[in-house]
């Protein structure tokens, strides 16, 4: 359907804007003092910069000299706050506008087809729901791996390997990646089965 794709591709672009806006790098500006990095919204979530490295940073920065402003510490948490605040927006956006493409994609269908029997309509929709959810944990989980890994201070890897803990949580999504392969063979089965039965009541 035409409403579905549009709107799995806005989704597409607005996701791709949202990961660009979380690893872009943030700057600040102060009255008389030249412009600090701060890093991407994605180093402070992952925990490799914060306010003891900005503060740190402005300590040790040459340019401010001693007494300097302390850009960083100052400017730097509402900068980067703005910023993941713009990527959660395009996310947002981003699903609200897939979802209703959905719901748009579906009401078309049942127009198009109000004969079509209950039971394959039912059959669809539980096929996808269950590819929703699979989609749904196994965004969750790669972006919780994601997290886990590339935080330098978690105490987790004095024990183990990061390797191996990327491994685990690979075999972790299995069953999310099941879901979504049921689910999608559900709903073509649903799909197929409207499609046998309204031919036949067409002939």
């Amino acid at each position: 359907m035409p409403w579905r794709w549009a709107a799995r591709t806005a989704g597409a672009v607005l996701l791709i804007l949202a990961g660009w806006a979380l690893l872009l790098q943030v700057e600040v500006h102060a009255a008389g003092a030249p412009s600090r990095p701060c890093g991407s919204g994605w180093d402070v979530i992952a925990g490799r910069v914060g306010w003891p490295e900005w503060w740190a940073q402005d300590l040790s920065d040459p340019a401010a000299g001693p007494g300097g402003p302390l850009v960083r510490t100052l400017h730097c948490p509402r900068a980067v706050n703005h910023r993941l605040v713009v990527a959660d927006g395009f996310a947002v956006v981003a699903v609200a506008v897939v979802s209703a493409g959905e719901l748009l994609g579906w009401r078309e269908e049942r127009r198009m087809g109000p004969g079509r029997p209950s039971s394959a309509t039912r059959l669809r929709a539980v096929g996808v729901a269950m590819t929703a959810l699979g989609g749904l944990l196994t965004v969750a989980g790669l972006v919780g791996i994601v997290l886990l890994v590339a935080n330098p201070r978690s105490t987790l890897f004095l024990y183990v390997d990061r390797p191996v803990v990327a491994l685990v949580g690979l075999l972790l999504l299995l069953p999310a990646i099941v879901l979504i392969a049921v689910g999608r063979a559900t709903d073509l089965v649903g799909r197929q089965l409207a499609d046998r039965e309204h031919a036949d009541e067409g002939t």
